[in-house]
């Protein structure tokens, strides 16, 4: 299996997501267990700090959050989030990940339609208004 990585700092998100500056003094992977998924499947997702100084991941009930993102025209549209927001009881819960450090999730995909998609991961205190997002490879619902 062939794994990929995404350098933050090399990262610049473009479509729906709104701008958000790099981190160039940390390196991050964010990777899905498999290429391929049917639209019912489980995606899991392992964030990996690979090196430079330790940053934050934030999720509610617990990180990461991460948001859906949709290959659509040459662009990434937001299809879906997960943890980005609390319910009334709930509270949002931030980690540190120092280098090396592993963060995984599961996502049930929630009937997705048949596409190209990835995962955007925000880095930072607070997922609203994060440091910097780092996307994962891309993955394919059928």
């Amino acid at each position: 299996m062939i794994r990929h990585f995404v350098r933050a700092g090399s990262l610049a998100l473009v479509g729906a997501c709104a701008a958000v500056p790099t981190q160039p003094s940390a390196q991050l992977g964010v990777l899905t267990d498999r290429a391929a998924y049917s639209d019912t499947g489980t995606v899991v997702v392992t964030v990996q700090l690979l090196s430079g100084r330790a940053v934050a991941l934030n999720g509610c009930p617990r990180p990461p959050a991460l948001t859906i993102q949709k290959a659509s025209a040459g662009r990434w549209e937001d299809t879906g989030s997960l943890g980005l927001q609390c319910t009334a009881v709930e509270t949002p819960t931030t980690i540190s990940l120092g280098p090396g450090g592993v963060a995984k999730v599961s996502l049930a995909l929630p009937g997705l339609a048949a596409g190209t998609y990835r995962v955007a991961v925000p880095v930072g205190a607070d997922a609203a208004l994060p440091d910097f997002t780092v996307a994962s490879n891309t993955f394919e619902v059928h």
